[in-house]
């Protein structure tokens, strides 16, 4: 699974690294495959991942911008259209 690596690596080297063990990681693991198999078919509406393996932070930022203000148009769309506004 792309990003492990790097997730453990991020986890490892936290404020609260002490608290990230080998079997809490293997856990988080776990969930991470988990939620990425199921985030397209488990979430009504499907839930975004974003891949932050290699992606620059402010890259990702912009990425996750351009959802919200997406789903928020979409939302108040959906606002105006229900109530005849």
């Amino acid at each position: 699974m792309p990003g492990i690596p790097t997730r453990n690596s991020r986890l490892r080297t936290r404020e609260d690294a002490a608290m990230w063990n080998d079997g809490m990681l293997k856990r988080h693991e776990e969930f991470a495959r988990w939620l990425l198999e199921h985030a397209d078919t488990d979430y009504d509406p499907p839930m975004p991942t974003f891949d932050s393996t290699s992606t620059p932070p402010a890259l990702l930022a912009e990425q996750i911008k351009e959802y919200i203000g997406l789903k928020w148009h979409e939302s108040v769309g959906e606002e105006k259209k229900g109530t005849g506004v």
